[in-house]
């Protein structure tokens, strides 16, 4: 479980806002349960996934896309305390 903000992972995943980072890592940063169901189904796997726990187990919606990429076999799938996230629920980074 992550649970500072210092985490290089979370540092880095906060340097995705930027467009600059973006280009220059060739990664975007998803945030949202819809926005990451919807890249999911749309075939995008990502490269690491961020969860607060205790708001993806009052979403059904989270908690079952959360069980289908960690069964698809995702590596990073990271657990954080609640606050370090930008939005509630999922943030998902892939290379673009």
């Amino acid at each position: 479980m992550i649970t500072s903000p210092t985490n290089a992972r979370i540092k880095s995943a906060r340097k995705l806002q930027r467009r600059r980072n973006r280009d220059k890592e060739q990664q975007i940063l998803i945030e949202g349960v819809r926005l990451v169901e919807d890249a999911w189904r749309a075939g995008v796997r990502p490269v690491q996934v961020f969860y607060d726990a205790e708001r993806v187990a009052d979403n059904v919606r989270a908690s079952t896309l959360l069980g289908e990429m960690r069964a698809a076999g995702i590596g990073e799938v990271d657990r954080v305390v609640e606050g370090l996230l930008l939005q509630p629920g999922l943030q998902l980074g892939d290379r673009i």
